[in-house]
Formats: structure tokens, C-alpha cells, sequence
């Protein structure tokens, strides 16, 4: 049963998705605002994060299409993208010694 005013649930989605545009206000700013090599960093673990995503949604996009898997919500793939942006850039400083 729906019991919440179409206002409580906007305010509701506001208030947990305003955060996360907040987060990537933030990581433009640190690209912005930093020096050449911290940029390039940030950057290409953004890329890295984005390409993989992309691929991701791609494959689940056909296998909900073709009826093999059940629709997946759309808001999953926000975390996820952090999710992998964190990985590859876990990936650039592994093992590094500069």
C-alpha cells in the first residue's frame, strides 16, 4: 500500500540523490583545481570507471531485451560507477612507487 503524498517521496528522492550530485560536483572540482598529473590521474580513472560501466550497461541492456534477465533498476548503475571509477583508480596506485 502507497501511503506517502507524492511530495514526501520527491523529497525523499531529493534528499538521497542531491548527496551524490553533490560527490560529482566535488570530483570536477578536484579535476579543475589540481595539478596536471593529479588531473591526468583523475581522469583516466574516470574514463576507466565510465568505459567499464558502459560496457556493462550495454551487456545487461541485450540480455533484458532478449528476455534473458529481469529489468534492473536503473539507479544501481550510479553506485556502480563509483564503484569502478573507485577500482581503476585502486588499480593506478597498486604496485606504484611514484
Amino acid at each position: 500500500m502507497d501511503t506517502a503524498s507524492t511530495g514526501m517521496r520527491t523529497a525523499a528522492a531529493l534528499g538521497v540523490s542531491l548527496p551524490l550530485v553533490a560527490i560529482l560536483w566535488s570530483i570536477l572540482r578536484l579535476v579543475r583545481e589540481t595539478d596536471e598529473y593529479t588531473r591526468l590521474r583523475q581522469l583516466q580513472a574516470l574514463t576507466e570507471g565510465g568505459v567499464a560501466l558502459t560496457g556493462i550497461i550495454f551487456v545487461i541492456g541485450f540480455l533484458e531485451r532478449f528476455n534473458v534477465i529481469p529489468d534492473v533498476p536503473l539507479f544501481l548503475f550510479g553506485p556502480a560507477f563509483f564503484f569502478l571509477y573507485g577500482l581503476a583508480h585502486l588499480r593506478q596506485t597498486v604496485g606504484k612507487t611514484v
